[in-house]
């Protein structure tokens, strides 16, 4: 990537992340330097990839077998695998879910429910 002003610049002028309520919430970088980004509100995410010269992303909406409930925290699994936790302030049920991206549409399997305002997510590797 060029700089962190310019990807800025691309990301706030995409109209895909312009929600209507809370807007992009959660962030993760895979192994190709790809950026998944969640919409807290709309439920879904994007992919960002950026072009071999890193001056071009393109955004993409993933085809989730489901909306997300207000996604917040991302991380990335070695398998190609993405896990997300779901606030769910609506329902009270807060999810931990695992979306597989070497899939399509991309399944999305919750592993863990009941969970209270399960904001951020990140893991240490040990």
């Amino acid at each position: 990537m060029k700089s962190a002003t310019f990807e800025l610049a691309h990301f706030l002028n995409r109209k895909l992340f312009t929600a209507g309520r809370i807007g992009p919430a959660g962030i993760a970088v895979l192994p190709n330097s790809d950026l998944i980004i969640g919409l807290y509100s709309e439920g879904t995410l994007v992919r960002a990839t950026i072009d071999k010269e890193g001056d071009k992303p393109a955004f993409s909406q993933l085809n989730l077998q489901r909306r997300l409930e207000n996604s917040d925290g991302l991380y990335p699994l070695p398998n190609g695998r993405l896990l997300v936790s779901e606030v769910a302030p609506i329902s009270g049920s807060g999810r931990l879910s695992i979306i597989d991206l070497l899939a399509r549409p991309y399944p999305v399997t919750t592993i863990v429910n009941d969970l209270a305002s399960p904001l951020n997510l990140t893991f240490k590797k040990q």
